[in-house]
């Protein structure tokens, strides 16, 4: 694991790791109950160096991928917010021309029965909801889901 987050620590926290590591196996050397085979001793240092150097980059490639997954999972997030978004606002409209629409036909029906004023106004207030709804572009059809 050292080999993995060994950048991530201070130059002090560094060299207090390095003089740790030196003085176990120091230690270990020391109190071998067999003299110490230097030759056996290096191949097997070997194999360890081989090991740390193969995992020294997998910190800084792990980093870099999860950064790169946040991206696009941030990326693919905000497609769905937009289309959520777009699809509501939508939804809105129709929702909004299918009342109006309905408003309209009640109005046809009982026009006759108002006063000039009150369906001038009426038939105003309408046309300005029409002309606000076609500016808000096309819209499909209401559908229950």
């Amino acid at each position: 694991m050292l080999p993995l987050y060994f950048r991530e620590f201070s130059m002090i926290e560094r060299a207090k790791i390095v003089a740790g590591l030196t003085g176990v196996v120091g230690l270990g050397l020391r109190l071998m109950p067999e003299p110490v085979i230097w030759t056996h001793l290096i191949c097997e240092l070997l194999w360890s160096g081989a090991a740390t150097l193969s995992i020294t980059g997998l910190g800084d490639g792990l980093s870099e991928e999860a950064e790169r997954l946040n991206h696009q999972r941030s990326a693919i997030e905000d497609a769905a917010i937009a289309r959520a978004f777009a699809e509501g606002r939508s939804f809105v409209v129709s929702l909004v021309a299918e009342a109006t629409d309905g408003v309209r036909r009640a109005f046809e029906e009982t026009r006759a029965r108002m006063t000039p004023d009150v369906s001038a106004e009426i038939g105003r207030r309408l046309e300005e909801m029409r002309s606000r709804l076609d500016r808000l572009g096309p819209f499909p059809p209401v559908t229950a889901t």
